[in-house]
């Protein structure tokens, strides 16, 4: 999962990778998720839980990695922290909350990341932030 890249050697840059992953989904039609949950409702449940189990397990390995590599602060609990992370990207898709007439995803989940790296980095995964923005348009 490229959420947690046990290859790079900066967990800030692996989470900005994975928006292109993201990106890409916010492109995919949702009809067929909506029939399956109408439809097949304990079908849905059980890739919904999948999906959530993999996503947080990644983004806890990203915050182990973070905090050993010291971008990242000791202090976070890892666990609540990989929710809100998850919950924060589920909601982007909440169209109730974020109108597609008035933001883009991309937009929206980039300036997310960078509001949750800046919540849970060391002084030194600030500068890796600041230094990643000033050599990346996003």
């Amino acid at each position: 999962t490229l959420i947690a890249d046990e290859n790079s050697n900066n967990p800030i840059k692996t989470l900005f990778e994975s928006l292109l992953i993201f990106n890409e989904h916010f492109k995919e039609n949702h009809a067929p998720k909506y029939q399956l949950k109408k439809y097949f409702p304990k079908v849905y449940e059980e890739i919904y839980k999948r999906k959530f189990e993999l996503i947080t397990n990644a983004i806890k390995k990203n915050l182990k990695q973070g905090i050993a590599q010291g971008y990242y602060r000791e202090d976070i609990h890892q666990d609540i922290i990989a929710r809100f992370y998850y919950a924060g990207m589920s909601a982007i898709k909440d169209y109730d909350i974020f109108s597609s007439e008035a933001y883009k995803p991309a937009q929206i989940m980039t300036t997310y990341t960078i509001y949750h790296i800046r919540a849970i980095a060391t002084p030194k995964g600030l500068n890796t932030l600041e230094k990643y923005l000033s050599e990346h348009e996003l």
